[in-house]
């Protein structure tokens, strides 16, 4: 196995570039120990082989291209100086990585074990006596029955008028002055007046009613 320096000098990495640039190994490694916990790969190449991002195809190009010895005994970091990319932009692009390849993983085991579920759905519901609420389940699946409808939640708000509000503007609205409530009052009492029939139109009307009255006798 080759030193450290003698493998920076393979790669074109001197040692004053590599200590200006963020470190992320310490986040890597506590990343990878989670995974490893979920039996998941623990290499961060393998996942950013994966990736589409730029940085990352810059940075794997030169990783695939050195040595085995230098891959072995250098960081990240070192890969990222040699790829002129931001340490914490790969960093990114490994955590969506691992992401989507587990959305993946999960997917296809759901797709795979479709048929499985079905048919252990379907066993369950024709116990007679232990299969009610699979029964009822796969018919709403199934689109016999109805599905429930989701809980209703209904919020009343009420306002109120306090101190710390912002003041409600009012409008204040004068009284008419006492003559013209007079004036408008003998308004309207005299269009009521003109509208009433007149004394002769009475009489005239009383004429008409004797004379039918005596041509029906």
């Amino acid at each position: 196995m080759i030193s450290k320096a003698l493998a920076l000098r393979k790669l074109g990495v001197s040692t004053k570039s590599l200590l200006t640039i963020p470190k992320i190994t310490p986040m890597l490694e506590e990343i990878m120990s989670g995974l490893a916990k979920k039996h998941l790969p623990t290499d961060p190449y393998y996942y950013l082989d994966a990736s589409s991002d730029l940085e990352a195809r810059g940075l794997m190009s030169i990783y695939n291209a050195s040595w085995k010895q230098v891959r072995d005994v250098l960081p990240l970091e070192a890969f990222c100086v040699a790829a002129g990319v931001d340490p914490n932009r790969i960093l990114d692009s490994l955590v969506k990585s691992i992401e989507r390849l587990k959305a993946l993983k999960s997917a296809v085991k759901l797709s795979v074990s479709q048929d499985e579920i079905v048919d252990t759905n379907i066993a369950s519901a024709l116990d007679v006596e232990n299969g009610y609420k699979d029964r009822r389940l796969h018919m709403q699946v199934s689109g016999l029955m109805p599905m429930p409808k989701g809980a209703k939640t209904v919020v009343n708000v009420q306002t109120s008028a306090t101190s710390s509000s912002s003041p409600v503007q009012q409008t204040i609205v004068a009284a008419p002055q006492p003559e013209q409530i007079v004036r408008r009052l003998s308004e309207r009492l005299h269009a009521i007046r003109a509208a009433l029939p007149t004394p002769q139109d009475v009489s005239e009307a009383q004429k008409i009613e004797d004379a039918v009255v005596v041509d029906e006798e």
